[in-house]
């Protein structure tokens, strides 16, 4: 027998150490094996989301529904914009064209309508193709600015045809008002910036509103650069710069350009103008909602204020003489100097001569009671309403003056639904209380109740509050509809499952949830919004349950006629059987109830699945709207993997 050669000890060592290594090497490789499978799978789902979208656009332009053949397509157009830019426009492009028949339809039959009642009153339709410029106008200013033109340029003709005037006369800035409202084309335009600025994007706010410059300082650009300065200073110091430029070479510019171009300055809560008869008038700012009372405000940039100083200089001492109504406009300047002087000693001091020597010389032509009037107003400016005080305190004045028990009772409905809105649960419980009418009371107790229930996320968003007992036993006694039963004992569910130990009581609270569910009128959006949000809920607690629960909720909404899956409103009635055409005592909206908001919900667990089950919705609208929403979240979550 042939020997092996005698290995030495070295080479012994080495594969000594390979065989105790190798198993761990392939441990190493194995985790590294599943990274690049995981982000295969990933890259791939993206993939097919993204075809998805281009998938449902297609679909939508065959849609009866003209606005849901516009809307759809621009839905698509928006979540695929930022993956697929060319693709985008062009479905922007076809949603624009729809949008425009969908608004001419429905002016058509609105003429017709008051062609047969004898109305004389109308409006013009652009409901469709506002929705498509703001979607548009958020993804590309250029595109936006395309859209917007075509727009005004139709709504120009239209007047010039109905009026018998030009198209210029159109564009010009109405006179009559002290405080140089903008033209109807120019109000479209701060009307689409403000949709934009709300979307967070101030950058093609900005560039929509530019245009308006043209025109010159008026109050709604004002109020429009003061709500721009809470959320975006850096645009708005670019647009109170452009516009102090266009003021600085606008030769028609007067005192009252100065004052309103000074509102951001001086008061950015107080609009002030002179009127035609030389008397102060006063515009309190309107403060958005949501916006933070008694926060600093971002300082103004170094460089406007040294060219808002320069360009109202020069606007306060060129000569007026050829004013349309001097008088009025030395008033107007003397006021403007008064109320500036101690800015400029304080910031711009090189303009300080000239200005006190022009203010003396205009205080010569003013009457002295008129000309110490003015001066004692422009050395204390009267502040803004306050906005910090009590929120009911405006109905708790009408309550005082109401005259008649018809006056209180709407007074107190009225502060029943603004008490909600702030979350004053026993305050809204004690204005309803007053309500005589019985129905009336027990609705409005009903619709405080579901609020509460809303609410509970909110008020448990701490993740380490885990009792949910005091949820379950409001429910228990919360006189509110089925609906509302479901939903407060799905969010119970999930605060029970916060503790691992409790998931059997999860699972018990979202049984229970169900059944409530199951009690909502069948064929109804109220019955498909019931079990979305207990879907909701379970993805968090039980997955089995969850996609049971979107179940229901598709064969729900295989119910409800015209059922698009973006319902978010509840009207409540005081009065069972209720005409439809009157408004509603309450109504509620929340998007917990909107079903595409849940498949993108459930698109994040399985997208295969949330795929599969979308296409058992029957109605095209829905189907594609919720395969909308399962192709996003599935791209977005992607996106954040990356």
């Amino acid at each position: 027998m042939k020997l092996s050669p005698r290995l030495s000890s070295p080479v012994i060592i080495a594969l000594l150490l390979a065989a105790i290594h190798a198993p761990a090497l392939s441990q190493n490789r194995t985790p590294a094996r599943k990274a690049v499978a995981s982000q295969q799978t990933s890259e791939n789902n993206r993939a097919r989301a993204l075809e998805l979208l281009v998938e449902a656009a297609n679909v939508a332009r065959t849609f009866d529904d003209l606005y849901q053949r516009a809307h759809v397509q621009a839905l698509a157009a928006d979540a695929l914009w930022p993956f697929d830019r060319e693709r985008a426009r062009a479905i922007f492009l076809r949603a624009w064209e729809a949008a425009g028949v969908s608004d001419h339809a429905e002016q058509e039959a609105d003429e017709r309508e008051r062609a047969s009642s004898s109305s004389s009153t109308g409006s013009r339709v652009t409901e469709a193709r506002d929705e498509i410029l703001s979607k548009a106008a958020a993804r590309d200013a250029a595109l936006g600015e395309k859209f917007l033109r075509g727009l005004l340029a139709e709504n120009v003709n239209e007047d010039a045809a109905g009026q018998n005037s030009s198209s210029s006369s159109q564009n010009a800035p109405s006179s009559s008002s002290v405080w140089r409202e903008p033209s109807p084309q120019s109000a479209r335009r701060i009307a689409l910036a403000y949709e934009l600025l709300e979307r967070g994007d101030a950058g093609s706010a900005l560039q929509i509103v530019l245009p308006v410059l043209s025109e010159g300082v008026n109050t709604s650009l004002m109020i429009f650069l003061l709500r721009l300065h809470e959320r975006d200073n850096v645009s708005a110091d670019m647009l109170l710069s452009a516009l102090i430029e266009a003021e600085r070479n606008n030769a028609e510019s007067d005192a009252n350009t100065v004052l309103l171009l000074s509102t951001p300055i001086v008061s950015p809560g107080l609009l002030i103008a002179i009127d035609e008869r030389g008397s102060l008038q006063l515009r309190p700012v309107p403060r958005a909602q949501g916006a933070c009372v008694g926060c600093e405000r971002a300082p103004i940039a170094p460089m406007t204020l040294a060219a808002f100083y320069s360009a109202v200089a020069s606007i306060l001492l060129h000569d007026f003489s050829d004013h349309a109504n001097a008088q009025r406009e030395a008033i107007a300047r003397y006021f403007a100097i008064t109320r500036l002087l101690p800015f400029f000693m304080r910031e711009a001091q090189q303009f300080v001569p000239e200005l006190q020597a022009r203010a003396n010389s205009l205080a010569e032509e003013i009457e002295t009671s008129r000309r110490d009037y003015l001066k004692a107003q422009s050395e204390v400016t009267p502040a803004a309403p306050e906005h910090t005080g009590d929120p009911l305190r405006t109905q708790a004045d009408q309550l005082a003056h109401a005259r008649t028990e018809t006056e209180r009772q709407h007074v107190y409905l009225s502060m029943v639904k603004t008490a909600v809105g702030i979350r004053a649960w026993d305050r809204a419980r004690r204005a309803a209380e007053n309500l005589e009418d019985l129905n009336m009371r027990h609705t409005a107790l009903s619709f405080i109740a579901l609020n509460q229930i809303a609410d509970i996320s909110h008020a448990y968003a701490d993740e380490r509050e885990n009792d949910y007992d005091p949820v379950v036993k409001f429910v228990d006694s919360a006189d509110v509809s089925p609906l509302a039963r479901a939903w407060g004992y799905a969010q119970a569910a999930e605060i029970a499952a916060r503790k691992r130990t409790r998931k059997q009581r999860a699972a018990e609270l979202l049984d229970e949830a169900g059944r409530w569910a199951n009690r909502v009128d069948a064929g109804t959006p109220e019955r498909v919004a019931a079990y979305a949000v207990v879907a909701s809920s379970a993805a968090r607690v039980s997955e089995e349950r969850a996609w049971g629960a979107l179940r229901e909720a598709i064969k729900s909404a295989n119910s409800v006629e015209d059922f698009s899956g973006e319902q978010v409103t509840i009207a409540i009635y005081a009065v069972e059987n209720a005409d439809e055409e009157r408004e509603p005592d309450f109504s509620f909206t929340s998007d917990a109830f909107r079903l595409d908001r849940i498949f993108a919900k459930m698109a994040r667990l399985n997208f295969d699945k949330a795929l599969v089950e979308s296409r058992a919705l029957e109605n095209g609208v829905p189907r594609a709207i919720a395969q909308i929403a399962v192709a996003r979240a599935v791209i977005e979550r992607a996106a954040s993997n990356q």
